[in-house]
């Protein structure tokens, strides 16, 4: 394969870039960050695709991403290369839409015949016979990457030995091993498999043998279960009817309590209709009495005032002011009578004894006296007549005065009993009105018919109660303290035992369903039990199993000794083609090296080690210098790389900055390497060494190099 030309639309930092090529070596020269290493990417991204994914664990992007171009043009481009056959094709890749297509030398789309999937894959390995891993081990060489990892090196070895051994990569001897060892695994199985066809017979044999042993003892037990069913059956029954006694016990007291809080409500509205009736028969006595006791205030107020009229109208009629004046003048003319007769008495003596007077003179007084008398007389006539009258008003207004106390008396005690009367009848109204509202209240919650019902609740529950003790008494089957309550409840229905009958409801009803769960169990064991297959057809089933264990076991023994002599074939093939592959390992690090360096060898996982020609020593690469050692695993590819492709189509040998570790010496040895290599096979070196690009041309003389500069 000669690659004879690349066209980048655009990848990374390059757009719209051209590049023809030799087909002997090609230096593409240019400074650091000119896309020295995104064309060397780019030719494997169009040979192989761009993987796409996640950023790794460094923080590194996708190769899809990484390489996405900077501007927004077309994100592909195509090589142009030709072949050994000889044939020419030119290969597309478009990366935004991951689709590919390969032409032939006239621009036919043969993509088709290569691969059917829409991104190409799989265009590349049957073009050339070699995978992208491969590919990046053999030919294609990055910078600083000469090296070829531990777990890279097995492969290599199995792919060498196999185009050595037959000519061809894909006849694999690791294949054929894989194959027989999945053949093994998928046909019959190992000792580490589960799920292959011996394991999955042996399982089934195992759980016939142990289906066997174990029918007989189903046999027995199935018919254990059955009489433990019965068993079981007559228990629940008991645990039913106890479950049932004291849930009937529970309602039969919930059916008491509300009967006897109706009974109660019926009660307390004949006691309320009994006092109310007293009540308005006391209302309306009282209310009479009231009315009789208004009448009584109201006569004796008005008699009252009468006799304070009479009595002011007595004190009236004599005045004390007429009798004291009265008396006075009684008293007046007493006195005008002595004196008037103590006159005529000396009047009498002065005439008669002493004769002072005359006669005449005595009769002036005795008038007086008379006169004096007569009115005094009169006047006591009048006095008496007055004190008389004056006596009898005295009485009669002592017997008026004695009326109105009396009056006031019994106006007073008729009021105050009107006032505890009104008060008796407000206190009587009052307990009237409260006695109704309770009434109109409590009336409508008493259905005369629930009540019915109630009763006849109480009297069912009763009785299915008094059934159902005799029922477990006489089987013996209810405790006796837990009969005597259950008994207990009917004689004396307390509603303080209710919550020892939910109790026993509950404990019961638990031990009840436990034992429903535990039939329900064997039941279904029964059932399992009695669909189980039969000991005949179990061992017909082990006799089909153990005639296909036979077969596989046999079948097994001869894929093993094909495996067996298939690897004791492929240490031969490896012995017999490593050597080969160290002579020219050996032949061309001996070149590099100015020929210090005669014997290298690469053991079977392609551990290197050379001979010290001073020392006579084996020396690992560990040991060696970077320049040394990065020789050697230049050389190393060089040989791998010739001798995987000795056979096959002859790939360009890529190289980036492959000589940053040599001195001048090591540089110039390298070019006559990469000289002598670009007579049979296309090479492409990127580097930025000014110096390495003048080397090269001064050994190949300018006609079988192309020096192409990015600047």
């Amino acid at each position: 394969m000669k690659i004879r030309k690349l066209y980048i639309r655009g990848f990374g930092k390059i757009e719209e870039f051209e590049l023809e090529l030799s087909k002997n070596i090609n230096v593409i020269y240019g400074p650091n960050e000119s896309g020295k290493s995104t064309i060397m990417a780019f030719i494997k991204a169009v040979l192989f695709g761009l993987k796409g994914g996640r950023a790794d664990r460094e923080g590194t992007a996708a190769e899809l991403r990484r390489y996405r171009p900077w501007s927004n043009s077309s994100y592909g481009g195509y090589i142009g290369f030709e072949m050994d056959t000889p044939a020419a094709y030119r290969l597309d890749r478009d990366f935004d839409k991951s689709s590919v297509k390969l032409y032939d030398q006239d621009f036919n789309d043969i993509t088709g015949l290569f691969s059917a999937a829409r991104d190409g894959r799989g265009i590349a390995e049957k073009l050339l016979g070699i995978n992208e891993g491969l590919f990046e081990r053999t030919v294609y060489i990055r910078q600083l990457g000469t090296k070829i990892d531990t777990a890279s090196s097995k492969e290599l070895i199995d792919r060498i030995s196999n185009i050595c051994q037959s000519g061809y990569e894909d006849i694999s001897y690791k294949k054929a091993h894989t194959a027989l060892k999945e053949a093994l695994k998928s046909q019959v199985g190992t000792e580490r498999s589960f799920t292959r066809p011996l394991d999955m017979i042996n399982r089934r044999l195992s759980e016939l043998c142990l289906m066997q042993k174990k029918l007989r003892e189903e046999e027995e037990s199935q018919t254990a279960a059955q009489r433990e069913l019965k068993h079981m059956a007559s228990e629940i029954a008991v645990l039913a009817g106890i479950e049932r006694l004291f849930t009937l016990a529970g309602e039969f007291l919930d059916a008491r309590e509300r009967l006897g809080l109706q009974e109660r409500k019926a009660e307390e509205i004949r006691f309320l209709n009994d006092g109310t009736g007293l009540l308005r028969k006391n209302i309306t006595r009282l209310t009479g009495d009231a009315a009789a006791l208004e009448q009584e205030v109201v006569k004796t107020t008005r008699e009252e005032s009468r006799l304070e009229e009479d009595l002011e109208r007595l004190n009236r009629t004599v005045s004390q002011e007429d009798l004291k004046s009265l008396g006075k003048r009684v008293k007046v003319f007493s006195i005008a009578g002595i004196l008037t007769l103590a006159a005529a008495i000396g009047c009498a003596l002065g005439s008669f004894v002493f004769e002072l007077l005359p006669l005449y003179f005595t009769a002036i007084p005795s008038l007086a006296f008379i006169t004096a008398g007569v009115f005094r007389a009169v006047q006591g006539k009048r006095l008496k007549k007055l004190e008389r009258e004056q006596q009898e008003l005295a009485g009669r207004e002592r017997l008026l005065v004695q009326q109105l106390e009396n009056i006031k008396k019994v106006r007073s005690s008729a009021s105050n009993q009107l006032a505890g009367l009104s008060e008796r009848l407000a206190i009587e109204k009052l307990q009237y009105e409260q006695q109704i509202k309770r009434l109109e209240s409590i009336e409508p919650a008493l259905r005369q018919q629930e009540l019915e019902q109630l009763e006849s609740r109480v009297d069912t529950l009763s009785m299915e109660i008094i059934r159902l003790l005799e029922t477990l008494n006489a089987d013996g089957t209810l405790p006796g303290g837990e009969a005597i309550l259950a008994e207990n409840i009917l004689e004396n229905p307390d509603e303080g035992r209710l919550r020892e009958l939910n109790r026993l409801q509950e404990f019961y009803a638990g031990q009840l369903q436990q034992k429903r769960i535990e039939k329900a169990a064997l039941e279904l064991q029964v059932k399992n039990l009695s669909s189980t297959a039969d000991t005949e057809a179990v061992e017909q089933e082990i006799y089909r199993l153990t005639q296909q264990k036979k077969a596989l076991e046999q079948r097994g023994e001869a894929l093993q000794l094909a495996m067996t002599t298939l690897e004791a074939a492929a240490r031969e093939v490896r012995k017999k083609f490593l050597p080969i592959m160290n002579k020219a390992f050996s032949s061309t690090f001996s070149g590099l090296t100015s020929r210090k360096y005669t014997e290298t060898k690469a053991g079977d996982n392609l551990n290197i080690m050379l001979s010290d020609p001073g020392s006579e020593t084996l020396v690992p690469v560990p040991v060696l210098s970077n320049g040394t050692a990065d020789q050697l695993y230049l050389a190393l590819r060089v040989a791998i790389s010739e001798t995987v492709l000795k056979n096959k189509e002859q790939l360009p040998l890529i190289l980036d900055e492959p000589f940053a570790q040599y001195d001048d010496i090591r540089t110039e040895n390298a070019l006559r390497l990469i000289n002598e290599l670009g007579r049979k096979q296309q090479v492409l070196i990127f580097t930025c060494k000014q110096r390495e690009v003048e080397m090269i041309s001064e050994l190949t003389g300018g006609n079988a190099c192309k020096i192409c500069s990015l600047t």
